[in-house]
């Protein structure tokens, strides 16, 4: 056995600082085997191993955990002995490794900084991901938008969103926009997307909307709301402009004057979108707009990149997640229930069609 040779233990036992880091990649070698060999082999070699490791330099360290996380038996002490210490061998153990012991990953979900090496792991469990979701620490949430190689589902995707639209920091929100290809849940970073972003977003909702079994009920146009938007916009009164823009979505007024004041106007077309307004209604408000700021014509040349793309379900989608409301709606004639002779109605009562059943309880509808 390779072990018991006279050379390996005078390696260890050598003054000279490379014959001991020479043992210390045998060793390595030796607990990546089989593990029942290894142990045969000699009982006291993770003890060995652990105890120089404690005395290596951080690149001696690194160039084991490289060599160790190569092999499907990585020891649970081992392992420990890396990430106890705050450096590089420890993050590409957690990052590279084939194989973590069951108690190594349950250790570095308890501590912040292992967690966020973690989560840069592109082979993790769904319930590691939860774990992750509910450690709440943001560094996490952002390794994890970063990492390309992470299916996040519907679920944790909408919670790094909803973190995303409370931090200060757009680090986060930036990730999730840049992760390919676009998803419906981008929908909720709509305001701190880019133009590019956005229009990837609609045709992401459009695209969503005509594959579902269930088709969006849109709100009715409100004719008389939208002549009295357009004659605000012309006429310039913004505060009547805003709250025609709250009581029509049904929205706060602080995220009605964001739709308003957006400079790009791609914010306050999708309000309008939802709202049904016809596409030369749009045109005539976000011009009047243009006019009355003396900016040129920039909003109504961002609706020119817009069309085609703004329609009124992808608009409502937008403004749904936005202001956390749940979009409505109703089932295809192919999906009701059949009746039989005799029977009651299985149909339910009809009701007046709304674009957004907002939720009673709400606290926020935006940043």
């Amino acid at each position: 056995m390779p072990i018991a040779l006279p050379f390996f233990h005078s390696l260890l036992a050598s003054k000279r600082t490379k014959d001991r880091e020479l043992w210390l990649r045998i060793a390595g070698d030796i607990l990546n085997c089989d593990t029942n060999a290894a142990t045969a082999i000699d009982p006291s070699l993770e003890a060995a191993i652990l105890s120089r490791l404690e005395r290596a330099d951080p690149k001696t360290r690194l160039e084991v955990a490289k060599q160790l996380a190569k092999g499907p038996n990585l020891r649970r002490r081992v392992a420990d002995a890396f990430i106890e210490r705050d450096d590089a061998a420890g993050r590409w153990l957690l990052i590279h490794a084939e194989r973590l012991p069951e108690e190594t990953l349950v250790r570095a979900l308890a501590e912040p900084r292992c967690a966020r090496w973690l989560a840069e792991r592109g082979d993790l469990s769904e319930q590691t991901i939860d774990d992750l979701v509910a450690s709440q620490d943001f560094p996490t949430f952002v390794a994890l938008a970063h990492n390309p190689g992470l299916a996040l589902n519907a679920p944790h995707f909408g919670s790094l969103a909803a973190a995303a639209r409370e931090a200060p920091d757009p680090t986060l929100a930036k990730a999730l926009l840049a992760r390919s290809p676009m998803r419906t849940e981008c929908a909720a970073l709509f305001l701190e997307a880019s133009s590019q972003e956005r229009r990837e977003i609609l045709v992401a909702l459009q695209r969503a909307e005509l594959g579902q079994v269930r088709r969006l009920k849109l709100r009715g146009a409100d004719a008389d709301r939208i002549a009295r938007l357009e004659h605000a916009a012309i006429e310039g009164r913004r505060e009547a402009f805003v709250d025609d823009i709250t009581a029509g979505l049904g929205c706060s007024r602080e995220l009605a004057l964001r739709f308003v004041t957006d400079r790009s106007g791609e914010l306050l077309a999708t309000a309008l979108a939802a709202l049904r307004a016809p596409y030369e209604i749009i045109v005539r408000a976000l011009t009047a707009i243009d006019l009355a700021n003396g900016e040129g014509y920039r909003r109504l040349a961002s609706l020119a990149q817009l069309q085609g793309l703004i329609s009124p379900t992808a608009a409502t989608l937008v403004v749904a997640a936005l202001t956390d409301a749940r979009a409505d709606r109703e089932a295809t004639p192919t999906a009701l229930p059949m009746r039989r002779a005799g029977s009651t109605s299985t149909r339910e009562p009809v009701r007046e069609p709304r674009a957004l059943v907002l939720d009673e309880n709400r606290t926020r509808e935006t940043r």
